[in-house]
């Protein structure tokens, strides 16, 4: 198909989508598939990736915080860059072990302080003193009462908040965030013939790793030779 027709269809899905007001946004992989299935990409005639041809369609924006890459038209950049901010905290909330997340929610009694043990078992108590090993959770970036059972139905400002106090608590108390996510798998085969993506680094399986919502990554693992070669990969 000639690059102008490419060109057109691309255009047309994007205005097709967000005319309906649709939730969400349009990803480049989306777009991938659509044209997949028409026969229209890929094309003999082209021999571009898909985002540089999408990037070169008149009207239209491609946004991307890694692996995460969505289709907007001009404009609606902002939309984008919203939902991007948004998954962004909620990936690293949805990492946080669970405790945590209730040490700066739970409604303490007052004259009470809530602290937590950090270990591969977070722990949080409340008190009138902070205990042995516990580093307390500041009254000022708790959001007693907010309710963490189910994080993406909180609205944006709840959420931002939440990762913000978390982030700024972190920084006040020299600790390492990756010190509160939920313990790391190691090899997952017996054999080795499998590499969990978190024990491997390389700015691919990073992208990729980082695309998966927590509770896929934390079980997603790659063959040793490919995650050789995306690790490889810039």
């Amino acid at each position: 198909m000639p690059e102008q027709n490419i060109a057109a269809e691309i255009k047309k899905r994007v205005d097709d989508y967000y005319r309906d007001d649709a939730p969400g946004l349009l990803l480049l992989s989306d777009i991938g598939a659509e044209l997949r299935a028409s026969n229209i990409w890929p094309s003999p005639n082209e021999k571009r990736p898909l985002r540089e041809i999408v990037e070169a369609v008149q009207g239209v924006s491609v946004e991307s915080d890694g692996a995460f890459i969505a289709v907007v038209p001009k404009g609606l950049e902002r939309r984008a860059e919203k939902v991007i901010a948004q998954r962004r905290d909620l990936f690293f909330l949805r990492s946080l072990q669970k405790a945590l997340l209730l040490a700066f929610t739970i409604v303490s009694k007052k004259g009470q302080v809530v602290s937590v043990r950090i270990g591969e078992k977070l722990v949080y108590e409340t008190g009138v003193t902070v205990g042995k090993g516990m580093t307390p959770v500041d009254e000022d970036l708790r959001i007693p009462g907010l309710d963490v059972s189910d994080l993406t139905s909180l609205k944006d400002e709840r959420l931002r908040t939440l990762d913000q106090n978390i982030k700024t608590w972190c920084a006040r108390h020299s600790i390492d965030p990756a010190d509160l996510t939920y313990s790391r798998p190691r090899l997952l085969s017996k054999k080795q013939t499998s590499l969990s993506l978190t024990e491997a680094h390389g700015n691919a399986l990073e992208r990729l790793y980082a695309a998966q919502d927590p509770d896929v990554a934390r079980k997603l693992s790659v063959p040793i030779d490919i995650a050789l070669v995306l690790s490889r990969m810039p």
